[in-house]
């Protein structure tokens, strides 16, 4: 379960609760261990209220049973975050690390292009089935490119 996270600096973290692991981990590129505790707090309250979400009606109640006390379970940084007090590009680290999905690892590769994460960002969210406006992108994109192949 991804969770985009702005603490009270206005910089973003992630948090990734990991039910197969039973972990939660903490992406954060600006880690100041002298905000740790309070950070540590509000990740437990979000993962508490995951936790009554996942134990709603519409869920099926033999599976997410065995994720009881989400709040209580241990936080762990996550490995090879570089740490930067830089809060315009820390909503970038959270977009590039959501973009793993399913290839999800606690290990991270050092920040891409700002740019490119945003387009990838982009392009994903825009080709998703819910999108209403997706295949009108398409269907234009397909004619820009026919229009470039044809007028090289």
């Amino acid at each position: 379960i991804y969770v985009p996270f702005e603490d009270f600096n206005g910089h973003w973290s992630l948090i990734v609760v990991c039910l197969k692991e039973g972990m939660i981990y903490h992406f954060d590129s600006f880690h100041d261990p002298q905000t740790t505790a309070e950070k540590h707090k509000i990740i437990h309250t979000v993962c508490n209220n995951i936790g009554e979400m996942l134990h709603c009606t519409p869920y099926p109640g033999e599976y997410f049973s065995a994720f009881h006390d989400l709040g209580e379970w241990e936080i762990t940084q996550a490995n090879n975050v570089a740490n930067t007090t830089n809060h315009e590009n820390s909503g970038v680290s959270v977009l590039d690390w959501m973009s793993m999905c399913d290839a999800f690892t606690a290990n991270v590769s050092p920040l891409k292009n700002a740019n490119v994460v945003r387009m990838k960002t982009t392009l994903n969210l825009v080709q998703r089935l819910h999108n209403s406006i997706a295949e009108q992108v398409k269907e234009k994109a397909e004619a820009f490119w026919d229009v470039i192949r044809n007028n090289p």
